[in-house]
């Protein structure tokens, strides 16, 4: 009797003996009973069988977090290979970095050649759990600018016997670049504003849709409400999608000047989009909608996270797929700020996290669209989502730069919001959507450290400061002008 099993039953076997004689007479059966005992079992090791997204070039991508380690008859192990296994290509790399606290003294050696990570143990003293954390904590990039799937695989050595090996999928992408738009409608260094957050939004529509003769008009519209925004900002690439203003609106009804909008880009019917709940936007603002003979569609979640799912699921239905996501922090609005464009230009959608931990919706949806390449964009959003590629900076500010540099490579246009107000910074992003320009942050009174570096290393021809002079001031729009060498409009 023999068992091979990696992990045998010990159940206690009863093997049975019978002979049968040329009459056909059976004998009694004699029995003997096996005991099985664990000895020298092979370690095992187990993954999520999971598909990490990694963007050439960008950060190194954790293959996989939940890497698991055991072994029946002893509890360390001495060495370990994580490899790719199928698919290398010169260029990619796996790394391990021991934390200092939960991987023992497990130390890791790359062949590049090979494309194999050695991980030893001295003395085979790393336990099956720091053993699993180390696993847990390899990463994988690359600089080759092959894209598809590298296999890749874990296996662990007890001083004596191989565990299986164990496998994950990392899917290589090339990173989305935002192609630089057409000739804009207006050139210089201007100021679109008006006398509220409303007033503004009318503003910037009416810059951004002129109408005849420029043949740019709106095909709908996305009503916000004007206390809520971040809906604001996680609408704007649905907004790009369907080619439409942002404009704000009251919870029960919509101002004057919003409806006169409406009807100058629409006419006497088409679609408006709100986004948000009745809370924000009420359902009389819808009947006022339809009293005025256009249709309307509620786009709207049970929270801010909620909300920016049922957009995303708005601009897949719309495009087809998402190429990107944009995850940025949803208990501030700068992250996401930024990120909209970003997203819009590259055919994604814009999820938020809660700070540095993540929704259950966002979850969600990130299971249901596996295949997405991630980005977190800012600080929080890197935190909640270390399987993206971050995009962040020291502050607002400099993520905002990191954002432009990384997605928007040669711009001619750019949009400048004030980094603590973000009711013209919503609609600054949805025209930065529109246009595919970036949108970087600035203060009331001053253009932020690495701003001017940025403003000099483009081919500007436009820029467009959102907001009256108390939240840009005119001394920043000078600022500007001489950097860009553009004139003041």
């Amino acid at each position: 009797y023999t068992d091979s099993a990696v992990t045998p039953a010990n159940a206690t076997r009863t093997i049975s003996f019978t002979v049968v004689d040329a009459g056909g007479t059976t004998s009694n059966t004699a029995a003997r009973t096996v005991t099985v005992t664990d000895t020298d079992q092979t370690p095992i090791v187990t993954t999520g069988g999971t598909t990490a997204i990694h963007t050439i070039g960008g950060t190194a991508t954790v293959v996989d977090s939940g890497v698991t380690v055991s072994d029946l008859d002893t509890t360390t192990q001495a060495s370990a290979t994580v490899a790719v296994a199928t698919g290398f290509s010169a260029g990619d790399t796996l790394a391990f970095t021991n934390d200092g606290s939960t991987m023992g003294n497990i130390t890791g050696s790359y062949d590049g050649v090979m494309g194999v990570l050695t991980l030893t143990s001295a003395g085979a003293t790393a336990t099956n759990a720091q053993w699993a954390n180390a696993l847990s904590s390899v990463t994988f990039s690359t600089t080759s600018p092959t894209t598809g799937d590298r296999t890749i695989s874990f296996a662990t050595n007890d001083g004596t016997k191989t565990s299986s090996a164990a496998t994950d999928t990392v899917t290589v992408k090339a990173e989305p670049v935002i192609a630089p738009p057409g000739p804009p409608t207006h050139t210089g260094v201007a100021r679109v504003a008006g006398p509220d957050r409303i007033a503004t939004s009318v503003a910037a529509s009416q810059r951004e849709f002129p109408g005849a003769p420029s043949g740019f008009t709106a095909n709908a519209v996305v009503l916000v409400g004007a206390s809520d925004a971040i809906d604001g900002l996680t609408g704007a690439p649905l907004a790009a999608a369907v080619r439409a203003p942002l404009l704000y609106t009251g919870v029960t009804s919509a101002p004057a000047n919003v409806v006169a909008e409406i009807q100058r880009l629409l006419g006497a019917s088409g679609k408006v989009y709100l986004i948000g709940g009745t809370a924000v936007i009420g359902g009389s603002v819808e009947t006022q909608l339809h009293l005025l003979g256009y249709t309307t569609q509620r786009v709207a979640g049970a929270d801010r996270y909620a909300t920016a799912v049922a957009i995303a699921n708005e601009v897949v239905s719309i495009e087809g797929s998402a190429s990107a996501v944009f995850e940025a922090t949803g208990l501030d609005y700068a992250d996401a700020l930024v990120a909209a464009p970003a997203a819009a230009g590259a055919g994604g959608v814009v999820l938020l996290t809660v700070g540095t931990g993540q929704s259950a919706a966002t979850v969600a949806w990130l299971t249901t669209h596996a295949g997405n390449t991630r980005y977190a964009v800012g600080g929080p959003a890197a935190a909640a989502d270390r399987g993206a590629t971050a995009v962040s900076g020291a502050d607002r500010y400099a993520t905002a730069v990191a954002v432009a540099q990384q997605f928007f490579p040669s711009a001619g246009v750019v949009a400048l919001a004030n980094g603590m107000a973000w009711p013209d910074a919503a609609v600054a992003a949805t025209d930065s959507a529109l246009d595919q320009a970036p949108l970087l942050l600035v203060t009331a009174d001053a253009l932020p450290a690495g701003v001017p570096t940025w403003l000099r290393a483009n081919p500007l021809t436009a820029v467009t400061a959102f907001g009256g002079s108390t939240r840009i001031g005119d001394g920043v729009l000078n600022s500007v002008a001489t950097l860009t060498g553009l004139p003041l409009d």
